[in-house]
């Protein structure tokens, strides 16, 4: 990390949402300055993060004005791959230096320490998922028990409840297959569960995120942020409740 950079928070937003904000910058060709104006579809909490993010790798300035590299980086897709390996290494050089198609889960986490990269609790989880999703669209070496425990770390999804399986019909063309295994259909793709009021909230998406236009990889991010930070609230009201100041 770069002596600039040692109070600055690592990027904690999905990799997919960073991809995203560089699609919109590259499609009004690098505004003036970047700021909460330049990301109309993103939520607040998503525009906080992407700014943060541009920020620790030294993309814009504090006052938001964009550096050549951000650029380089939005403007020339076909080196995008080749920039993010060039920023993981210049601001991760202490990750970098692990080795980590041999790293050891255990030796990732002494290294993404909250004192060298300002992020704690489950922030500091997300940061170390943007990291590793980071390394692998660069196509650095990632080890498969690195990989495994990223995997793992995700956001768990809820089983149905039981009352709705005995209220499915049992057969017929318009039956709704169980939801447990999270299977997404056509054997790809990816689903997310939350927990509302009146049941549970599921998103599939079956797509292939390398052909989505800039437009729609914004609408489908968007969803995805609003139901993380929908489950997050929650998340903390149940603990506020649990542990009443």
């Amino acid at each position: 990390m770069t002596e600039s950079n040692k109070r600055k928070s690592a990027p904690y937003l999905p990799f997919a949402t960073f991809i995203s904000a560089l699609d919109n910058i590259q499609e009004h060709a690098v505004p003036n300055v970047i700021d909460r104006s330049c990301f109309p579809s993103f939520s607040g909490a998503s525009v906080a993060s992407t700014l943060s993010a541009l920020k620790f790798f030294d993309l814009i300035t504090d006052d938001g004005i964009p550096a050549e590299s951000l650029r380089e980086l939005a403007m020339n897709t076909d080196y995008r791959k080749a920039n993010i390996k060039d920023l993981l290494e210049r601001f991760y050089p202490s990750l970098i230096e692990l080795d980590l198609s041999r790293a050891t889960p255990s030796q990732f986490d002494n290294v993404f320490t909250s004192d060298e990269f300002s992020v704690s609790g489950n922030t500091r989880v997300k940061a170390k998922t943007f990291f590793i999703k980071a390394a692998q669209f660069a196509e650095i070496p990632i080890s498969q028990l690195l990989l495994k425990k990223a995997r793992s770390s995700g956001p768990r999804k809820k089983r149905a409840a039981s009352t709705v399986s005995s209220a499915r019909p049992s057969e017929g063309k318009n039956s709704v297959p169980p939801k447990g295994d999270d299977v997404p259909p056509n054997g790809s793709g990816t689903q997310k569960t939350i927990r509302i009021a009146g049941g549970d909230l599921t998103i599939i998406a079956n797509v292939n995120l390398l052909l989505l236009t800039p437009r729609d990889r914004e609408f489908l991010f968007k969803i995805i942020d609003l139901m993380t930070e929908y489950e997050s609230a929650q998340q903390v009201s149940a603990q506020n409740a649990e542990n009443p100041t």
